[in-house]
């Protein structure tokens, strides 16, 4: 990573920090049963990655839950194995500003949704889901442990680093049907 991608990188860390300080947004805790709506986030990386999301996607389809995903691709271009359905949204590297943070209507959409439960499925430090993720206003929200997130999730699923996106999908549903079980 180059000097200035770092600097962009600290300087967008500590923006979302400032933005997380004054948001305020009504919590609760969410299993499969209870949520209604769902927001699912992740990094277009590769064909594999976008079946194991839309798998994931058609498995809440079932369950009746009315999901929102928004991609992120890294390059300017958009891949061509991409999953072109109404459900589906992406933005890219020309979609963001400086600091990346996104600047997409669909971005900004998802941000202003109202989800149940929003999924930060991203394998990485990607700063921009992070920011969604951080600025959405969901009331449950899911991302991988890193010990800079604690503000940013209200449940977060320790991983090894070289997990498969199908490894931490198994793991999110066995944690979002087991908990609050009571409640539902």
């Amino acid at each position: 990573m180059g000097f200035l991608n770092k600097i962009r990188r600290v300087v967008g860390q500590y923006l979302l920090q400032k933005k997380l300080a004054n948001i305020q947004r009504e919590r609760g805790v969410f299993n499969l049963d209870t949520a209604q709506t769902v927001g699912i986030l992740f990094e277009v990386d590769s064909f594999d990655d976008c079946q194991e999301v839309y798998n994931f996607y058609t498995y809440l389809k079932r369950l009746k839950k009315r999901i929102t995903v928004v991609g992120f691709v890294e390059k300017k271009e958009y891949a061509n194995f991409i999953i072109d359905r109404l459900d589906f949204h992406y933005f890219n590297n020309k979609e963001r500003n400086w600091f990346l943070v996104p600047n997409n209507r669909h971005v900004n959409d998802f941000v202003k949704a109202g989800f149940d439960v929003v999924i930060n499925m991203s394998k990485t430090e990607a700063c921009s889901l992070k920011y969604i993720a951080g600025v959405c206003n969901a009331k449950f929200k899911v991302g991988r442990y890193n010990t800079n997130d604690v503000a940013l999730y209200d449940l977060m699923i320790s991983e090894n680093e070289k997990s498969e996106i199908n490894e931490y999908i198994h793991h999110v549903k066995h944690y979002l049907n087991i908990i609050n079980k009571n409640a539902s």
